[in-house]
């Protein structure tokens, strides 16, 4: 879900460190793909603009089971940023403990951006976050339909008032589109500090 780029230089003594302008390139035609010149891990960034601004957030997983929460608490000082999160891997529960409308489900299905919406927007009734993130998709190997195959994936994230839906699409076995999906959604996290 990320890509490491190492830059390093033989020097000889005297020698210019041409490293500098190579970085300076780079970030130019990147630009907001990066989200770290150093070392930390992308929920380290998440965690620190969080902070940063002063901001919580929550979620609503389905196909990732959990693993975006994992990521996140594994730090230390999570409870300051870190509302919840509620696992709603089965229809049932995005409806009787969400309150996902039955509706909606039944129309559009729950992967889907309305269902994916719904989640989001209850996650932040229930959690009360300032960012509140749902995904759910088709982690496989089965599942799928041909609108929506094995792959997809839907995010919605709340900010404030505003709702923004995405749909992704990852190749790949199932721990590779969870994988996948979790750094999607914490990069729309960090994406969403800067906002």
């Amino acid at each position: 879900g990320g890509v490491v780029l190492r830059i390093s230089q033989k020097l000889e003594e005297g020698d210019e460190d041409r490293t500098g302008p190579l970085i300076d390139i780079i970030e130019e035609r990147l630009g907001e793909y990066i989200y770290e010149i150093g070392t930390r891990s992308l929920e380290e960034v998440v965690a620190e603009k969080l902070h940063s601004h002063d901001l919580t957030c929550a979620f609503a997983e389905s196909c990732t089971g959990g693993a975006l929460s994992a990521r996140l608490v594994s730090l230390p000082g999570t409870s300051n940023i870190f509302k919840g999160s509620i696992v709603s891997y089965s229809s049932s529960v995005k409806k009787d403990v969400l309150g996902v409308d039955p509706a909606i489900i039944e129309k559009y299905g729950v992967v889907s951006a309305e269902c994916a919406q719904a989640m989001a927007e209850n996650c932040r009734r229930l959690l009360k976050a300032d960012l509140n993130l749902s995904v759910t998709g088709f982690a496989g190997p089965e599942g799928g339909t041909p609108e929506n195959p094995v792959g997809t994936v839907y995010f919605a994230l709340t900010h404030g008032d505003s709702v923004s839906v995405y749909r992704k699409y990852f190749s790949g076995n199932r721990q590779r589109v969870i994988n996948y999906a979790v750094a999607t959604a914490l990069d729309l996290l960090r994406r969403s500090c800067t906002e």
